[in-house]
């Protein structure tokens, strides 16, 4: 060495090593929120069930009506959407 210091280089190492920190900080909380809201999942889909499964329905009546009032739309019939006036 010939006695210049290499203040470039050590800020580099320090820059380095604060990112590696930085990195580690960040996986380990992800990791914890990962762990925190893992069991919504198992809480929420009945058993055997994965997310973006098709969720089958039971079919609705042709005679179905509309409740007679509701807190959308009133007293029902024409003011309801695909009603007619």
């Amino acid at each position: 060495m010939n006695g210049v210091r290499d203040t470039t280089g050590e800020r580099q190492a320090q820059m380095a090593a604060s990112e590696a920190q930085w990195a580690a900080a960040m996986s380990a909380g992800m990791d914890a929120r990962t762990g925190m809201l893992a069991h919504y999942q198992a809480d929420i889909l009945p058993q055997g069930t994965s997310y973006g499964d098709q969720v089958n329905l039971p079919p609705v009546p042709e005679d179905s009506t509309a409740p007679a009032a509701d807190f959308l739309y009133g007293t029902g019939g024409g003011d309801q959407p695909g009603r007619g006036a």
